[in-house]
């Protein structure tokens, strides 16, 4: 509310875009950006067993903007670079779910005419975004020319955040996330603006990657 409440007035809205842009230039990361809560919601009703459930990050709201504007210029450099992988539909202008159903149709209905042959794969990938290795969302998002230290910020500030849980009785006091010793998290969270541009970057290197092999 207070960030919408400052896009009325000019200076205050000045002020919010430069914090921003310090750590979009430089890789800066703010500390009360390194404090996430986990909330848990349901992805069946009234099923709540743990591992039926999805964890969304709620992140502080300047930090995901920034996340939301790699994310953007990510699909805008990838389009006009000509850098993602005809195969990916998701998050793309003038493309819609319906037609890779439709397409996978049309390609068995050849395959079945022609009596050919053919292994189709359809892959749920569980937990991508928990699985991502910054490493190489890194190196595929600056291949689509996104700033080193736009991703330096956002992957330092979830490699050390602070994870406090909310929960029926309230938010929790304790919190969990980087200990001495050892190796950083990984993933780029549920809820940050940046994962689907990211699990698309990512795809789109290994598409490319199959596709040159033959």
């Amino acid at each position: 509310g207070m960030f919408k409440a400052h896009t009325k007035r000019r200076k205050l809205a000045e002020m919010d875009a430069s914090m921003r842009s310090v750590a979009y230039t430089t890789g800066y990361s703010y500390k009360r950006w390194k404090r996430g809560l986990d909330v848990q919601l349901l992805k069946k009703a009234k099923v709540y067993i743990a591992d039926k459930l999805r964890t969304i990050l709620l992140l502080e709201a300047d930090f995901n903007m920034n996340n939301k504007a790699i994310g953007s210029d990510a699909m805008r450099m990838g389009e006009r670079t000509k850098n993602v992988a005809r195969d990916n539909y998701g998050g793309r202008k003038y493309l819609q779910a319906p037609e890779i159903s439709m397409n996978a149709r049309l390609t068995g209905d050849s395959i079945w005419a022609r009596r050919g042959r053919a292994v189709l794969m359809s892959n749920d990938a569980k937990g991508c975004y928990d699985r991502i290795a910054h490493i190489v969302v890194e190196l595929a998002l600056q291949r689509l020319d996104i700033p080193k230290p736009a991703l330096e910020s956002m992957i330092s500030t979830i490699q050390e955040m602070d994870h406090y849980v909310r929960t029926a009785f309230g938010d929790s006091e304790g919190s969990y996330g980087p200990e001495d010793g050892t190796p950083p998290a990984q993933g780029i969270l549920q809820g940050n603006g940046a994962g689907p541009a990211g699990w698309l970057a990512i795809s789109s290197v290994l598409i490319k990657a199959l596709t040159d092999a033959g």
